[in-house]
Parts: C-alpha cells; structure tokens; sequence
C-alpha cells in the first residue's frame, strides 16, 4: 500500500504540476512572444534592426577640433580622425589616412581595427581579414572578445562564392546548416577534422578531378532544391574546403559570448546576408523557430547566395509538429527535470521493493 500510494501521488503531482504548462504544446502568434522574453536581445536583432544615424553636425566638428589641434605622433589623434570619418560613412577618407601608419604604428590596435573596418566597407575583404588578423594578433580578446567573430565574417566572405554556398562564418555550424534544418549539434575543430578530406597534393590531376566532381555535385543539388526535392548532404563535400584559418585559435561553437558575437556582427553590418543566417542559425540552435524563419527571410531578401539552402530550411521548419517544441519545451523546464529524477527514484524503488520480497519470500520458505 505504501508503494501505491507514493506512485500514485507522484503521478498526480506530476499531472498538476504539468496542468498550466498545456499551452506549450500550442503553436501559434503566442510562441514568438514566448521566444521574444527568452531571448530578447537576439529577438530585438531580428526582428528590430537598429541603424545607427550619424550626427553629421557633431563629428564634422569633431573633424574641425582634431584638426586645428594635431598630435601626429599619438596613433589615438590618427584614430579618432579616421573614426570620425568612418562614422559619416566615408571609408575611403579613413583608408587613405590609416594606410600610411600600418609600418609606423605597427602594435597599434586601434590603426589595424580601423583600416580593416575602412577595407571592410569598401568590399575588400581580403585587405581587411589581413588587417583584423593582425588586430587580433595584438589583441586576442578586442572589442570585449568579439572582434574573433570579425575575423571569421572576413575569412567567410574573402572566399570563392562556392565555398559561401556551403559553408557559414562561424564555421562550427556549417555541418549542421547543410544536414539538418535544425543546427542542434554545433562542430568542434577536433570533430571537423575527422570529416576533412585531405587531398592529395602529389597529383595536381587528380585534385582538379576531385574539384570537378564536388561542383556538378553542388550542381546537382541545386537543382533538386530548385525542383523542391529536399537535400541534406552538402556537408559531404563542403569539408574539402580548405577549413577558416580562425579555427586555428578559437572554437566560437563552444565560446560563451556566441551569441553577443553574432548579434554584435549582425548589428555593424546590417545589410550583410551572411550575418542574417547566422542569426538565424543561433535562433534555431536555442530552438527559437520563429525567429529563425525571420531571419533566413531577411539574408533571403538581401539576396544571400544560400537563397537555396535557405529556402529548404524554411520548408521543413514550417512542417515540424508543434507538440515536439511544446515537449521540448516542458523537458527543458526545471520542474520536468525534477519530475523525472522522481519518476526515476520511484521506479528504482518499486523494483528494489519487488526484489526486496522475492527475496524475503525465498529465505522464509527456504529456512527449516
């Protein structure tokens, strides 16, 4: 009796504890007020974009001030001048005053932070990771540990337009991207490595064959997305790809300030594809799903080149059950976890109990 009764009191514990959970499992406008108090600041990201509007009045004063009054050997006059520059939107003027100081002020942070942001937004990407490289180089943990995230957006966009078909800027996620529409296992470099082909560099032939192969079979695929056919074996060839060379030094998948990283490029470059999928990519990991569609939406209208891979993804997310979010959903609560371990402890308990007799029963029946 006992035992019945702990069972059962569980059971209904359980039940009403659960009772005012019941709309998790529903799946309406409702949800995305849900995942907006969840994760506000991403939600604010998303689906509010804020553009910084220079005060034109106030930095062409800053501009006037710095110059009746230089300090051409401190690198701080140099880089308040290019700032001041970059924030009116006038990158060119900021390059060509910051390019001649790169020798003179070669451990200056702030002279490489800003050429390669100049480089940036002029679209030479290439000079501009060579920059933030550096950057980085004096300053691992830049801009409060986010400007590695910099690096890794250069790094993305630096590359030939198929390696950006199939890969992400934090490439940790990159797997996941192309072989699930929802990215819950997040690669580490030591996990890439083991998919990584490594080719053979002997026979120059052979590798080119080997690239051949890899575009019709992009090619292919492209096709069959075009035609509505679901596909989700990118990853197969996206790691023959030469790997980010950020990865090198960090693993952003497992880094805590993922989150603050994405959001902080999303934010500087708000008319970059690329950052609206790893928004995307960061909601649908936290299994903000609604989110994650606003997001592929946007880098859609940008004209990402994932246009495709996007497409697919916003298919499947729109035809997953809503009752496995809502169960989800319960299981992360602290209460289900609780009510698990109890369960648990209940089940050991009523086998330990049934064990506990049968052997009481035997030794009674056994003695003399």
């Amino acid at each position: 009796m006992p035992m019945r009764f702990l069972i059962w009191s569980v059971l209904v514990w359980i039940v009403l504890g659960f009772g005012n959970r019941a709309q998790a499992c529903i799946w309406d406008s409702k949800t995305l007020s849900a995942e907006k108090r969840e994760h506000p600041t991403l939600a604010e990201a998303i689906l509010h974009p804020k553009t910084e509007i220079p005060d034109i009045k106030e930095l062409t004063n800053r501009i006037q001030q710095l110059n009746e009054k230089p300090n051409t050997n401190d690198p701080a006059w140099w880089n308040d001048l290019a700032g001041a520059y970059l924030r009116l939107g006038q990158p060119a003027k900021a390059a060509k005053i910051l390019e001649p100081l790169t020798n003179r002020f070669a451990n200056d942070y702030g002279v490489h932070a800003n050429l390669g942001t100049a480089y940036h937004l002029l679209g030479r990407y290439a000079d501009a990771e060579r920059e933030i490289r550096r950057d980085t180089e004096i300053n691992p943990n830049a801009h409060f540990g986010l400007e590695k995230y910099h690096l890794a957006l250069l790094q993305y966009l630096s590359r030939d337009q198929d390696y950006r078909l199939l890969h992400v800027y934090v490439d940790e996620f990159t797997y996941s991207f192309l072989s699930s529409p929802m990215p819950v296992k997040v690669l580490s470099k030591s996990a890439q490595d083991d998919f990584r082909s490594q080719p053979d560099e002997s026979d120059p032939q052979k590798m080119q064959a080997e690239k051949e192969i890899s575009r019709q079979i992009l090619r292919d695929s492209l096709q069959k997305m075009a035609a509505g056919e679901a596909v989700w074996t990118l990853s197969e060839i996206a790691f023959d790809n030469e790997p980010p060379q950020y990865l090198k030094n960090w693993d952003l998948g497992t880094d805590p300030k993922l989150d603050d990283g994405v959001i902080y490029m999303a934010t500087l470059n708000p008319k970059e594809p690329a950052c609206w999928v790893m928004l995307g990519l960061i909601a649908a990991n936290h299994w903000d799903v609604n989110l994650a569609k606003a997001a592929y939406k946007r880098a859609i209208e940008l004209g990402s080149p994932q246009t495709p891979l996007l497409k697919q993804h916003l298919t499947h997310l729109d035809q997953f059950h809503p009752s496995f979010f809502g169960l989800r959903g319960v299981l992360n609560a602290p209460v289900a976890r609780i009510a698990l371990v109890l369960i648990a402890l209940v089940i050991i308990y009523y086998f330990f109990e049934k064990w506990r007799d049968s052997r009481f029963k035997r030794r009674k029946f056994s003695a003399p």
